[in-house]
């Protein structure tokens, strides 16, 4: 995208997403939320889980169409520009925004689905793998000329709704639900909770995005759609770092739901431990192949992205302070205690809306990734100790000293190696000795049963000759 799109045209592809993605949480109205904790009560495979579907899709609808009202009343509000920046490129796609919506709100719908019935697999796959495929082709067609800006405009929002449709579609050829009305377990103590749990559940899942979205927000009506353009592309270097976490999320939210309504605090704490342990590892050795490769990403992006190179660092840092707190959002957010979480959310926009207003200016769109980091840590901090106070749980032991050694040691290793006029062949031979550096010591020291596993397992497969 940076070779064939301007900045600006960046930008606006990162605004589009940016505020559906927002809304569509705003028209599931906070349901999808309880679906995590409830679902359980509703799960019944034979009577197609008591008509939990039929009521979901009521609620998204009713939430979509009032959804849209507000983007059509409030168009000036949103486009308007304090600053007088130019913004008619947005303003121009500005309803673009609604399908993307809709679409939006169908994934997550389905993917909320899938997880609750122990499949986390299929919602990463479209959305993580072939959503990603689609785009490449939009921008083929594009490179092609094939089609103009407007028509890759197009292609790019069907690209971004594809993967909706496609797990909609799964789901319901599996037919594991159906659309008949069922209401006889929704009496008066289990309507009062869904809507308790919808109302913080629209904060948390808010807040989940405020994270990603409110900086291109706030750098768009700041410092206008180039600069959001720049800042985009290196926010996506520094969020792949937070790719393992999504699917951890996923596959826990259903675990932990089921824990706590069995009582079964040492899963729970198990799972919290080992999920802040490996996500850690893994987003430690992303961070040290993303940053020790910020040389290679520059020999390849146009010279007008230089200036956004540091955001990286700390997009990344963000990245792992959210993956060092493992689950405890879930966890809390499970609990009794789930109302606390929109008081910490609170804390969090706070945060992030603060930092912005002093680091952008100071700072430029490097000060919106500084803001996002410092919120995020302070955050994290929050979520650890109130479990640690409230549950008596704690995820970190010993075997973080060793992984921090071990990657502070691979860092400064790998930067020591030359940098070669091949950018490929450098990029190749730096990851493999980063990956040996790091992977190694982990593996011998046993920091990780799991990874231990995972490696022994493919070894079995693939080196070992079945007898």
């Amino acid at each position: 995208m940076p070779k064939l799109l301007t900045t600006e045209q960046v930008g606006l592809t990162r605004v589009l997403v940016t505020y559906s993605s927002l809304l569509a949480i705003v028209a599931s109205l906070g349901f999808m939320s309880s679906i995590y904790r409830l679902f359980p009560y509703f799960r019944n495979p034979e009577n197609k889980h008591n008509g939990i579907f039929f009521l979901t899709c009521m609620v998204n609808l009713v939430g979509f169409i009032l959804t849209v009202a507000g983007v059509i009343l409030f168009k000036e509000y949103i486009i308007n520009d304090p600053d007088n920046l130019k913004v008619d490129l947005f303003k121009d796609y500005y309803y673009y925004i609604i399908p993307l919506i809709f679409f939006s709100m169908l994934y997550s719908m389905a993917d909320i689905f899938f997880v609750v019935l122990y499949n986390s697999v299929i919602g990463t796959f479209v959305k993580e793998f072939l959503q990603r495929i689609f785009i490449l082709i939009s921008i083929g067609l594009y490179f092609f000329k094939i089609m103009d800006l407007n028509g890759f405009i197009i292609a790019y929002i069907c690209a971004n709704s594809l993967p909706s449709i496609i797990i909609i579609t799964k789901l319901l050829i599996e037919r594991h639900f159906d659309f008949k009305p069922d209401f006889k377990l929704l009496k008066k103590s289990m309507v009062a909770t869904m809507v308790s749990m919808s109302v913080f559940g629209l904060l948390v899942s808010l807040s989940n995005l405020v994270i990603q979205y409110i900086d291109s927000v706030m750098l768009h009506t700041m410092l206008g759609l180039e600069a959001t353009g720049i800042y985009t592309i290196w926010y996506f270097f520094g969020q792949v770092i937070v790719m393992p976490s999504r699917s951890v999320k996923k596959i826990t939210s259903t675990i932990i739901s089921e824990a706590w309504k069995s009582n079964d605090f040492e899963l729970i704490k198990k799972v919290y431990y080992k999920s802040s342990l490996n996500q850690v590892i893994f987003g430690l050795f992303l961070f040290i192949l993303v940053t020790s490769n910020i040389h290679n990403i520059l020999r390849i992006l146009p010279p007008e992205y230089a200036v956004g190179k540091y955001v990286v660092y700390f997009v990344g840092l963000s990245s792992l302070f959210e993956m060092l707190a493992g689950v405890s959002s879930v966890i809390v957010s499970n609990s009794k205690y789930y109302k606390n979480v929109a008081y910490f959310i609170g804390l969090f926009i706070v945060f992030v809306i603060l930092g912005n207003f002093i680091f952008i200016p100071l700072m430029g769109l490097l000060g919106t990734a500084v803001a996002a980091c410092i919120a995020a840590f302070l955050y994290c901090l929050i979520r650890i100790f109130f479990v640690y106070y409230k549950l008596r749980i704690f995820p970190f032991d010993r075997k973080y000293i060793w992984i921090l050694l071990i990657s502070v040691s691979s860092f400064l290793i790998s930067s020591l190696l030359p940098v070669l006029g091949n950018v490929w062949l450098d990029l190749f031979i730096r990851c493999v000795v980063i990956s040996l550096l790091f992977c190694l010591p982990i593996y011998f020291f046993k920091i990780s049963e799991d990874i231990n596993k995972l490696i022994n397992q493919l070894y079995q497969r693939f080196f070992v000759k079945p007898k």
